[in-house]
Formats: structure tokens, sequence, C-alpha cells
């Protein structure tokens, strides 16, 4: 048992050291550009701001795909694994 859940883990920290050992600079002045092009009606159907992400619900995603596809873990599992964490 304690051999599957560190191999997931191994596999889990492999696959995320490239993009946690470096420090990310994402230049979006063409994307700012484009949606300040958008009319007003546009602007609203295609509303995007990063300030205001839930970054709680964000994560929470992000954790939930990484135990489908990153574990192949079944989405059966996670309502499951959400009441182990809050023990």
């Amino acid at each position: 048992m304690n051999i599957k859940i560190y191999r997931k883990v191994d596999k889990y920290m492999n696959s995320m050291k490239y993009f946690t050992t470096f420090e990310w600079d994402f230049d979006n002045h063409k994307c700012l550009s484009l949606y300040n092009s958008l009319g007003e009606t546009d602007q609203d159907i295609f509303y995007f701001n990063s300030n205001e992400i839930i970054w709680k619900d964000y994560f929470r995603g992000l954790i939930d795909g990484g135990r489908i596809h990153l574990f192949k873990e079944s989405v059966d599992t996670i309502p499951e694994g959400k009441i182990r964490y809050m023990k």
C-alpha cells in the first residue's frame, strides 16, 4: 500500500518539477489589446480578468484533474478523497 502511494507521489512530483522549479513571466499585452478592441457586448460575453478568479475553486479543479489524469483515479473516488482530506 505505501509503495503504491509513494509511486503516485513520485510520479506527480516528477511531472510538476519543470513547472515548479522555474520562474515564469508571461507577457499578455496582445491578449489585453485584443480584449480592448472588442465591443462592449463582446467584452461582456468573453469577459476575463485573472484578478477575479476564485483561486480556491481553481486549485480544487487542478487537484481533481491531477487525480484523474496523472494518477488515473476514477472520478467516483473524488468525494471519498475529499472526506479523507478533511479529517
